[in-house]
């Protein structure tokens, strides 16, 4: 019988049905891993803590998540990843694994060992083979999207498999099926038997054979396979209550998990909510009258209305200390009107709150809590208007969620927080935020904040979230983790306007119909990847690099949604000019 590799993991790896993996356990002797009754936390087995990486979250020292784990057969020697680091099990400590060689943004989401030899999947980067001390990228004809051969974003690997011949295999998400590396080739092979498969939860191989489970069975895609491999490998998958293990001959790793429920239902008045976004200058009552007038009999029932803009102004009078101190209020929104507006109306009224782009906190006591450049110690900032201001300190995010407890006194439904992220533009390396330890990731800052606010706020609120990160894991990037922001928020509304994708992004059913492939898709992804959170998505409805616009283009987009198993949806126009509202088909009648 061959080695046999069963790695379980969920919707990406990221987000595991709810659960947090944290600790892991080596199982000596065990033919399949025990069952956990319902008052079991942990494993009886070995486990193996020191030196795994740990992070701090609001003051406490827990372990990283734990994304994938492998087991090597010569020698069992247990592999570890965490989104950006890959550990090894020797001297009875954990030792990290030098990832010299893979993209700076890639995050882990599968390892495969094999008499020494490693490869890792990744987020949106494909496959990487360690080769000396140097990491050598797998890419070239794995899915993704754009042009085939200038592709620069690859699906997600979800598991990885190599039979006693040396075929490697790797099984993707979102219908990408399962490819086959032939030895001594470079260019990746879809195997046929894979289609249809929406999800490839586990790979295992022999000689002549290879299966991939789909989350539900096994399906035989090359030859056939051994007696009682995937009997035993379904079984595993079926009943263990472990997200994350590996079985190889005798011996066994498992990863046991806290559980972490998902805010879903936390306040259950989120869902459904259909709105626009509105420019507070322009949100004066007979204006608000008469977009409301339109929304009537549309299914729209939300406004979204700036309390705190770009230019780090708090847009109403307000009673905060902190906010007086710096300057900050800028009352422009008269308040009580609009809330009473909206509660006569019937609508739900939403507050957005721009929060780590802040040019007033930014000039605060002589920049004490802005960007600051690594090389001269001064102010960092991208050119242009932005100023942005440091994630990492608990002045900064304290402030914010003062500022939105006080929104919520007001009267207003859901504060929603845009710019949670890390600057994007402008020379990055310079860039220095004081506060933050050699280990800490730019999400850790965000999960802090979020964290933070779902333990303070009494109410809901919801994030937005940069398109590209609801679709891909780019955590390293900007800081932002769609699984992770599910974890605390109520709604995330991603920001897939067509307008921000290449042009051959989606492309392959037309520039007409690209508009609704795209927000089907952004839609369906983060909804898949966060295991059901709410996703209130954002609709492109300017005319920037918009193809066809019109109301053509709102209705592609709208239909996208619907399709993608949205829980509402909002248009955005930073100018706040609906024009073409009165002549879009009733909202709720728009389906494919």
């Amino acid at each position: 019988m061959s080695v046999i590799a069963v790695l379980v993991f969920a919707m990406d790896g990221f987000l595991i049905y709810g659960k947090q993996a944290t600790s892991i356990y080596l199982l000596s002797g065990q033919g399949s891993l025990p069952r956990l009754s319902p008052s079991q936390r942990f494993l009886t087995g070995r486990p193996l803590r020191r030196g795994f990486p740990i992070k701090v979250l609001l003051g406490r020292r827990i372990p990283r998540r734990v994304i994938a784990v492998a087991l090597d057969p010569v020698g069992g020697v247990p592999y570890a990843a965490t989104r950006f680091t890959l550990h090894r099990w020797s001297s009875e400590r954990w030792h990290a694994v030098a990832l010299k060689g893979v993209n700076p943004y890639a995050t882990i989401t599968a390892v495969l060992v094999r008499s020494g030899r490693i490869w890792i999947g990744t987020g949106c980067y494909g496959v990487y083979r360690l080769q000396g001390r140097r990491w050598i990228r797998l890419q070239r004809g794995l899915p993704g999207e754009g042009a085939v051969r200038g592709r620069r974003f690859f699906e997600t690997v979800t598991a990885l498999g190599l039979d006693e011949d040396g075929m490697l295999y790797a099984g993707f998400h979102f219908g990408g099926g399962v490819y086959r590396l032939c030895p001594g080739q470079r260019v990746w092979r879809k195997v046929a038997g894979s289609r249809g498969i929406f999800r490839v939860a586990s790979l295992t191989a022999g000689r002549g054979w290879a299966a991939a489970h789909d989350g539900k069975r096994w399906r035989i895609l090359v030859g056939r396979a051994e007696r009682g491999v995937l009997q035993e490998s379904s079984s595993l998958i079926a009943g263990a209550k472990y997200p994350l293990a590996v079985v190889r001959r005798g011996k066994s790793v498992a990863v046991t998990c806290d559980p972490v429920s998902l805010p879903g239902t936390r306040y259950p008045q989120v869902r459904g909510k259909r709105g626009l976004y509105f420019n507070p200058w322009r949100s004066k009552a007979s204006i608000l009258r008469h977009y409301i007038r339109l929304m009537e009999g549309k299914g729209l029932n939300a406004l979204v209305i700036d309390v705190k803009d770009d230019f780090g102004r708090v847009l109403y009078k307000g009673n905060l200390p902190v906010a007086h101190g710096l300057g900050s209020y800028y009352p422009v929104l008269q308040v009580k009107r609009l809330v009473r507006l909206c509660k006569k109306e019937g609508i739900y009224l939403i507050a957005r709150m721009v929060t780590f782009k802040d040019p007033v906190m930014w000039r605060y006591q002589g920049g004490r809590y802005a960007v600051r450049d690594r090389y001269t110690g001064g102010f960092w900032h991208p050119g242009g208007r932005e100023r942005w201001v440091n994630p990492f300190s608990p002045f900064v995010r304290k402030y914010n969620i003062d500022l939105a407890k006080e929104v919520l006194s007001l009267g207003f439904d859901e504060i929603q927080f845009d710019y949670i992220r890390f600057p994007t533009d402008g020379p990055l390396y310079r860039t220095h935020y004081p506060g933050r330890s050699k280990e800490a990731w730019k999400v850790d800052a965000l999960e802090n904040f979020l964290a933070q606010a779902r333990r303070e706020l009494d109410g809901p609120f919801s994030v937005d979230i940069y398109g590209f990160n609801a679709w891909y894991a780019l955590g390293r990037w900007m800081g932002q983790d769609v699984a992770m922001y599910a974890l605390y928020a109520d709604v995330i509304s991603p920001m897939h306007y067509p307008s921000h994708f290449d042009r051959d992004f989606r492309n392959e059913q037309g520039r007409i119909r690209r508009a609704y492939e795209i927000l089907k898709h952004g839609t369906l992804r983060p909804l898949v990847l966060t295991g059901g959170a709410v996703i209130r998505s954002w609709i492109q409805t300017f005319r920037w690099h918009a193809y066809g616009y019109g109301p053509g283009y709102w209705e592609r987009q709208i239909k996208g949604v619907i399709a993608g198993g949205e829980n509402g949806y909002l248009f955005w126009d930073a100018a706040s000019r609906y024009g073409l509202l009165s002549r879009v088909r009733s909202y709720n009648a728009l389906k494919e």
